[in-house]
């Protein structure tokens, strides 16, 4: 009962900023294709990874999370990665961000959504109101340490590791179960900037992240990610590739919001914690 008034919560909030998005506002979509690597047949009946010569439409959208409209790339944030796979049987959405959010407690939430937007409201970027979260809730104090670190501060898109917020179940025809979560990992080594870089980007030159993507895409450069699912004993099977070969117009880039609760056969959410999570990201 006590989940259904956090999610409350939640919509009200959203309900303040009429049509705009409570999280992820600065963003750009692109537009590819996945492939898997091999048939992982006796892991999920799921079909998309069951023949590795058949290619699917996916698209992404890069953005932040917390950070408010117009906010410099380079700023400070919890980058996010919104992926969609069009697969046979429907679409498969994943949403996965830069810093380990799978054990985030769904009562935390509105609270951490307003703490983060005081620290954004706030020009000097004052950093009270996050260790205010963190003496209210000691369990927070991780997520405010990795923000701190350089994790949060990139100029590309192309070489972060993004890690699945949900847990899922992989279910085979017979029915053996797999339970873990996704991860969105860059071909190359994953790179990240420090505070001085991300500063002086800010003020010289402050959508970097955003053009530099664009620039990718349109120069054929690299510009490919592993999907990957880690199980909870630790396995890593690197399912796929996903490539980006084309930048969404910006009315789908508006329009465009995914809904994790959005799974195919063969695949589910793990638990009713992440099956209410998924509601709160698209209330």
């Amino acid at each position: 009962m006590t989940d259904f008034f956090y999610l409350q919560e939640i919509k009200a909030a959203i309900k303040k900023l009429g049509n705009s998005r409570l999280l992820y506002k600065n963003g750009i979509t692109a537009l590819g294709g996945f492939t898997p690597y091999t048939s992982y047949e006796d892991m999920t009946s799921a079909s998309f990874l069951s023949n590795s010569n058949k290619e699917i439409p996916i698209a992404i959208r890069f953005s932040g999370t917390f950070g408010p409209d117009g906010l410099s790339d380079t700023i400070r944030d919890i980058k996010a990665a919104s992926l969609r796979l069009y697969t046979e049987e429907g679409a498969f959405d994943i949403v996965a961000h830069s810093i380990d959010l799978s054990d985030l407690d769904l009562k935390y939430i509105p609270q951490i959504i307003t703490a983060f937007r005081e620290f954004y409201n706030n020009k000097a970027f004052d950093d009270k109101y996050l260790w205010d979260l963190v003496k209210e809730n000691p369990e927070q104090l991780g997520i405010v340490i990795r923000f701190f670190s350089d994790i949060c501060t990139v100029k590309s898109y192309r070489f972060i590791n993004f890690y699945g917020i949900n847990e899922y179940i992989l279910k085979n025809e017979y029915g053996i179960e797999s339970i873990g979560k996704f991860i969105i990992s860059p071909t190359d080594e994953a790179k990240t900037i420090d505070r001085k870089e991300a500063e002086f980007y800010a003020g010289f030159e402050p959508g970097i992240v955003t053009r530099d993507i664009i620039e990718a895409i349109n120069n054929n450069n690299q510009c490919d990610f592993n999907l990957v699912f880690k199980t909870n004993s630790g396995e890593l099977y690197s399912l796929g590739k996903l490539w980006l070969e084309e930048i969404a117009d910006n009315d789908f880039n508006n329009k465009f919001y995914i809904n994790p609760l959005n799974t195919v056969n063969g695949i589910e959410l793990s638990r009713e914690r992440d099956k209410l999570l998924a509601i709160a990201y698209c209330i």
